[in-house]
């Protein structure tokens, strides 16, 4: 008995040794890709929001996440490219609980943003409602 006990807490220690470097691995991912999207982007100005993301739709990648007063921005840290939606183009911007396109469940709610002419994207970040509030405030909308 005293065998079978020893050997599960070596078991669960090394689980939670593994699950630690993993959870460590992909947070230095997420910083890295999120500091090199950083250097596409302009300058930050006050009053801009920004934050590390991930985009969901149309391509996977982490990267940088910027509202401005004119535009909503995501610079992918993994393949270098910048999706621009000016605000006022924007026609749909919404939380969902489901990866655009495939349907699967989120754990947390991601924000869907589109354009009348069908174009969008969909990103996970920290707050969304916080990203909701910023981009329906009507002073950004013109």
């Amino acid at each position: 008995m005293d065998v079978l006990l020893g050997l599960l807490i070596a078991v669960v220690a090394v689980v939670a040794v593994v699950g630690m470097v993993g959870y460590l691995a992909s947070r230095t991912v997420v910083r890295h890709n999120a500091a090199r999207a950083a250097t596409t982007l302009p300058p930050r100005q006050p009053g801009d929001l920004e934050e590390s993301a991930a985009m969901l739709e149309p391509e996977r990648g982490f990267g940088m996440l910027r509202l401005t007063d004119r535009e909503l921005i995501f610079a992918n840290g993994n393949t270098g490219t910048v999706t621009r939606f000016d605000r006022t183009d924007l026609a749909v911007v919404r939380p969902s609980q489901e990866t655009p396109g495939a349907g699967s469940a989120l754990r947390r709610p991601a924000l869907v943003v589109a354009t009348a002419s069908g174009a969008g994207m969909a990103v996970a970040v920290s707050d969304v409602s916080r990203w909701l509030a910023s981009l329906t405030d009507p002073p950004h909308l013109g």
